[in-house]
């Protein structure tokens, strides 16, 4: 079997156009096949770490704002307790000054203590004798024979 060869259709093109017009046309470029567009591999790995960065960052932003939370609580706690001991202060800083004040020491005395207010105030003079030995023998402690619950 005898095979009929064809001419291309390039070269049918080529035949019919006159030798002249050939080189006057532009020079066209050289067409190649078209590789495929860069893998989508790439493009969807760097879609998944991007993904996965974001879900990253908002876990460490949600743990830090439960963090902050919890140490807001602890701090209102604190707070709390310092004012309820400043209040506690307050209160016990006026009983004292209650309890400190003139009138109510003169009255504890005379009513409970059974003390009078003198009549008058009389200042003995010392004597330089009496003086000396007040300075020279100091009052002797009680003893179990001086007391006077030892007596009755």
């Amino acid at each position: 079997m005898t095979a009929v060869r064809t001419a291309s259709p390039s070269s049918r093109r080529l035949a019919s156009v006159p030798a002249g017009a050939r080189s006057a046309s532009p020079a066209r470029p050289r067409l190649t096949v078209a590789s495929p567009p860069a893998s989508r591999t790439n493009s969807r790995a760097l879609l998944f770490v991007a993904v996965v960065g974001i879900v990253a960052a908002i876990a460490v932003v949600m743990v830090s704002q439960t963090l902050l939370v919890g140490s807001q609580g602890r701090l209102d706690g604190v707070q709390r307790q310092i004012q309820d001991q400043q209040e506690i202060l307050e209160r016990q800083r006026l009983t004292l000054a209650q309890l400190q004040s003139p009138e109510r020491v003169v009255s504890a005395a005379t009513e409970r203590l059974g003390m009078v207010v003198p009549e008058g105030i009389v200042y003995l003079p010392g004597t330089p004798q009496a003086d000396e030995l007040i300075a020279e023998e100091p009052a002797p402690p009680p003893g179990p024979t001086d007391s006077p619950e030892g007596e009755g």
